[in-house]
This record gives C-alpha cells, sequence and structure tokens, in this order.
C-alpha cells in the first residue's frame, strides 16, 4: 500500500541519515597525544578529525595509523612540515569511520604545540 511504501522510504532514510557525517554532529575540542596512543571511534558516525601543528625548527611529520574493525593497521601521513629557517606550521584531516582505531605518532624536529578538532 501507499502508507507501508512511504514507512519503508522513510526508515531507509532514517537509517541512512543515522551514518552520514555532519548530520548532528558538531565540532569539538579533543585531546589527542602524538606518542602512539589509541582512540577509537565508537560514536556510530563517521567522524572527522582536525589537526594543527606548530614547531620552532626546521620540520616535523605527523602520522596516523589507522585500524578498521577486523582489519589491518595502515600508515599514512597526516602532516608534514619543512623550513629551512624555523617556526614551521602544518595542518591534516581526515575522515574515521565507525568502530575504527586510529593513533598519531611524530618524527622529525620538536613539535611545540598542537590541537585537535573532531566532528562528532
Amino acid at each position: 500500500t501507499q502508507k507501508s511504501i512511504k514507512a519503508y522510504v522513510d526508515a531507509e532514510i532514517d537509517a541512512g541519515t543515522a551514518t552520514q557525517i555532519g548530520v548532528g554532529q558538531t565540532w569539538q575540542g579533543v585531546t589527542r597525544a602524538l606518542d602512539g596512543t589509541s582512540y577509537t571511534n565508537s560514536t556510530g558516525k563517521p567522524i572527522m578529525v582536525k589537526g594543527q601543528f606548530h614547531g620552532d625548527t626546521d620540520n616535523h611529520d605527523i602520522d596516523i595509523k589507522i585500524t578498521p574493525s577486523g582489519g589491518s593497521e595502515i600508515s599514512m601521513k597526516f602532516a608534514t612540515s619543512t623550513n629551512s629557517g624555523g617556526g614551521v606550521s602544518s595542518n591534516g584531516s581526515i575522515i574515521i569511520p565507525n568502530n575504527t582505531a586510529y593513533r598519531f605518532t611524530k618524527s622529525g624536529d620538536a613539535v611545540t604545540s598542537f590541537s585537535f578538532n573532531e566532528l562528532r
């Protein structure tokens, strides 16, 4: 019937909305470490992670290691900065699926300050 079709379509829309990034989410400042500490997105939705990094010396690299639920860890460059005169900055962002672990590590010269925000 028309009523049952509408109910089915409405349920599918609600189910899709529940898993879309940005729907019902807000940007939040979060504390994250650069020492390999693991964090897991268990929000029920994908999240976006954004990081900002600053240093006084020539360069730094920030890597992110991601492990999907039941999957193998992958590693990729999250942010990088090079500068021959010091005073460097870099930024990175990535979408983390639900039930996925992620962690950050750094290499290169010292990162003097950093911050993270997540759309969750």
